[in-house]
Parts: C-alpha cells; sequence; structure tokens
C-alpha cells in the first residue's frame, strides 16, 4: 500500500501540475509569489463551482500554513465543496472537521499528521486524554470515565448509539469505568451525560475481580 507524503514544499508543486492537466503553462517563479492571493482563491472558487476541490489540495494548503507534515492514506479521495467559505482559508482544525463529514481522520503521530479512513481509528495511537487537556474537537481520542454510582456495564447500551460506528464504547466491571473512543466534542457530550446519570450514593457491591487462589495441589497417596 502507497502513501502520500505532503509538507509544506509540495504545496508550490501542486500548482504546476493541475495547470499541465489543465493545458496551461506552469506557473513561474514570478507568478507563485502571487498564487497565495487572488489568483489562488479564484482556482479553488472555480474549482468548487466545477463539482469541489480535491481533498489533496486542502490537505496541502493546510500543510503549507501549518508546517506540519501530512501522510495521506491511498483510500483518501474526495472532492470538498465549501459554501461561505473560501477553501484555502481553511484552519487545521476546520480540516480534521472536514476530514470527519468525508469517512477520514487525521492522528498526529511520529511527527506526521497521519490522515486514514476513520473505519480504522480505534486502531490507531490516539492520545489518552484526561479531559483537562486543550484538543481540537474534531480530533480522535481515548479517554475513561470512571462512574461513581451508577453501573457502567448498565450504561454502555444506553449511550452507545450516541457514538458513531468507527467509535468505540465498554465497561470494565471491576472499577466500574467506561471506555471510549471517539471524537473530542463527543466525548464531552458522552462525559456530560454520565454525570447527569451517575447520582445517588456510591456504589457498594463493586465486583470483586481478586485472580481465583491458585488449585490446591494434590498430595501424593502412601501406600
Amino acid at each position: 500500500m502507497r502513501f502520500s507524503v505532503i509538507v509544506p514544499a509540495v504545496c508550490t508543486m501542486l500548482g504546476a501540475k493541475v495547470a499541465a492537466a489543465q493545458g496551461a503553462p506552469a506557473p513561474t517563479s514570478e507568478s507563485r509569489a502571487t498564487e497565495s492571493g487572488p489568483a489562488a482563491a479564484a482556482t479553488f472558487a472555480s474549482a468548487a463551482v466545477n463539482g469541489g476541490v480535491p481533498i489533496g489540495q486542502i490537505i496541502a494548503a493546510v500543510a503549507k500554513k501549518t508546517g506540519k507534515k501530512f501522510l495521506v492514506d491511498p483510500r483518501v479521495r474526495a472532492d470538498v465543496t465549501l459554501f461561505g467559505q473560501n477553501p484555502s482559508d481553511v484552519t487545521y482544525n476546520e480540516l480534521l472537521a472536514i476530514l470527519d463529514i468525508h469517512g477520514f481522520a487525521g492522528v498526529e503521530t511520529a511527527g506526521y499528521v497521519e490522515v486514514v479512513p476513520n473505519a480504522t481509528i480505534r486502531w490507531e495511537p490516539l492520545p489518552i486524554i484526561t479531559g483537562k487537556e486543550s484538543v481540537p474537537d474534531e480530533a480522535y481520542v481515548t479517554a475513561t470515565i470512571h462512574v461513581k454510582s451508577a453501573s457502567a456495564p448498565m450504561l454502555v447500551p444506553i449511550l452507545r448509539p450516541l457514538l458513531p460506528q468507527q467509535g468505540q464504547l465498554a465497561a470494565d466491571i471491576c472499577s466500574n469505568t467506561l471506555l471510549i473512543v471517539d471524537r473530542f466534542a463527543n466525548y464531552k457530550r458522552i462525559e456530560a451525560l454520565v454525570r447527569s446519570l451517575d447520582v445517588g450514593n456510591p456504589r457498594a457491591n463493586l465486583e470483586r475481580c481478586e485472580p481465583p487462589p491458585p488449585p490446591a495441589q494434590s498430595q501424593p497417596r502412601k501406600d
């Protein structure tokens, strides 16, 4: 499987490739200096009218603005249509929202932002958070929610329909804790719902999860 790597310098190459594909002369070094202004905006606007901007071009634009390096899964292909915003003005946090609505996700790992189908997001090394971190709302995270009074296993069938298919919600019986994998915005919603349901006296009859004692060894029979 081949991956595409997008770094800030690639953005200047994309203009030449797009121009060549359309039969136009490749941009010179002088024209590149002005492409980031009205010319670039007009190019993006024209692409939007003609069926959307390739998502790779938006990733390249964000890479150029942020200095982040992107490693793009070859399955990441889509045309993005925006209204009320020029695609060249998309921020990193907005890019995560665009990726999610098209079935993809961005995961920061090993110095790259890996762009992958969100169907595989549970297998990615997502950050484990406590809820106090500053994380983009559309970033996928892993978190735990400790439940004091309610039964964590009984909350799973209530809350699981509120997560997307690629998300994960499970309960650890021994610690009465929920494990969740989802976008940070939805994690905050689920966490707020758990707190509203987790009322009453703390549970005193938690499952005992000590390991069973080792089996007794049979004594040799004496004749």
